[in-house]
């Protein structure tokens, strides 16, 4: 041993401590014992076992090096080698059984979105106008809610499937945002395509997103996200620029080379026969002159009476009839039922399609019951006209949410609401000043009277009024 003077003691036997030296430290000089024990800092000649000492180089107190100055062997912690205490393993026990009901939670609202927008999807027509759609959707959203929803949508019945799937699947998540994020009493849902640009927007007025990035989770919006950028289009979720409630847009580009091609329809091996129906010689005209263009339609007749449609009904035997509700004499509904039951007894289909100048039109609901599968207002474009021809040729006619209420209802009653605004209009209120007394929007307002209208089979404000007094409803 060596004390601090420089002596050195003598060797002691294998496995033994020789006599203390100046500074009482001792160390082995001889090859180990087969006590395998080393002296330590101590009284002189006394030694500690090796389970109480550190070799040099070996790891002291957990993250401080030995006395060579080595590194922490990895992974060494007193955590790691310690027994967990009784409190210990209770608390990890509990965290665990939280953060497992958390992921179950989630999962399970997950799948139970999944589950929804499928049957969703299952119920709507995705075959039918982009703009009845939406109408339908946002119907069965306040039915379930009771958040307002408006609809609004411009876009051409030749929209491809994959962008018209987009548009419903947009309106889903958003309205589905707007239920379980926003605490909004107001939502709007428009589709547009301007500039060959497909734009879709569903707006609330509750209380916005939070810092939080909504495309990161929480939102539900990641996926719709995804199905946008591999359409070629973007998505943007946002604050309303009043703070008042969110923003959910998207835009694609109508030619994008993205958009895959919608499948190949099964094209008729004949012409579509065509009768074209209406007292108004130019109304009438243009239409005939306009579907005889149309490879694959054939007007084989036009009438200016229901009488006369009747009769040239029975002689053509057309596939499809143009039919105005508004003529003298017996009128379109009437021809509507003879007809069909003619069709009938001949053993061969025919289509009604009814024309009407306004969509609140109280014959509409008349002339669906007759047998119509759809109706078009004269004001719709060229285009609409041709692809309802062709559409209700093929068995797949498109009918209007509020039509289609009112005829699976009957003569549906009216809601509180409906009730209130028609006594508003009775006291000789504006839509303006009634979207003012009940804080919603105009637009709002005028939807509310046309499914009012609907559903009272009357044309217009006034006889919505009448009819009401005579029910007793207001």
């Amino acid at each position: 041993h060596t004390g601090p003077g420089g002596q050195t003691g003598p060797a002691g036997p294998a496995g033994q401590t020789g006599p203390a030296g100046t500074g009482g430290l001792t160390v082995p000089t001889g090859p180990p014992g087969p006590t395998n024990q080393v002296s330590q800092t101590g009284p002189p000649g006394q030694t500690r076992p090796l389970s109480q000492t550190r070799p040099p180089g070996q790891i002291g107190q957990a993250g401080q090096p030995g006395p060579s100055g080595q590194a922490p062997a990895p992974g060494f912690s007193p955590e790691n080698t310690a027994p967990l205490s009784r409190l210990d393993r209770v608390v990890r026990g509990a965290r665990l059984a939280f953060d497992l009901a958390v992921i179950t939670d989630c999962a399970q609202e997950a799948l139970a979105e999944a589950r929804a927008l499928v049957a969703e999807g299952a119920r709507l027509d995705i075959e039918g106008r982009l703009a009845d759609i939406l109408t339908s959707l946002a119907a069965r959203f306040t039915r379930e809610t009771g958040i307002d929803v408006v609809t609004y949508a411009e876009v051409p019945d030749a929209l491809p499937e994959a962008l018209r799937i987009l548009a419903m699947r947009v309106a889903q998540e958003g309205l589905a945002n707007v239920r379980k994020h926003a605490g909004a009493a107001h939502a709007w849902v428009r589709a547009v395509v301007a500039r060959q640009v497909l734009t879709i927007e569903v707006v609330d007025d509750g209380a916005g997103p939070s810092n939080t990035d909504p495309l990161s989770g929480g939102f539900g919006l990641s996926g719709l996200q995804d199905r946008v950028t591999s359409l070629g289009g973007q998505l943007e979720f946002s604050a309303r620029l009043d703070g008042n409630g969110s923003v959910l847009l998207v835009r694609v580009d109508t030619m994008s080379p993205a958009i895959p091609a919608d499948p190949p329809s099964a094209q008729p091996t004949e012409s579509i026969a065509v009768l074209v129906v209406d007292d108004h010689a130019i109304v009438r005209r243009g239409l005939v002159e306009l579907l005889r263009d149309e490879p694959g339609i054939d007007v084989v007749g036009e009438a200016e009476t229901g009488e006369e449609a009747v009769r040239l009904a029975l002689e053509t035997a057309p596939d499809v009839v143009m039919m105005d509700l508004a003529m003298p004499g017996r009128g379109g509904v009437w021809a509507i039922s003879q007809i069909l039951a003619d069709s009938a007894r001949a053993g061969r289909t025919t289509r009604v399609v009814a024309v009407t100048v306004f969509e609140t039109d109280g014959r509409i609901v008349e002339a669906m019951q007759a047998g119509a599968v759809e109706y078009l207002v004269k004001a719709s474009s060229a285009e609409t006209f041709v692809n309802a021809v062709r559409r209700v040729a093929a068995g797949h006619p498109a009918l209007s949410a509020d039509v289609k209420e009112v005829l699976e209802n009957g003569k549906s009653r009216l809601s509180r609401r409906e009730v209130e605004i028609l006594r508003l209009v009775a006291a000789g209120l504006s839509n303006i000043e009634i979207a003012e007394e009940l804080t919603v929007q105009p637009s709002t307002i005028k939807t509310m009277l046309q499914r009012t209208y609907l559903k009272l089979d009357v044309p217009d404000r006034a006889a919505a009024v009448a009819e009401a007094l005579r029910r007793d409803l207001i």
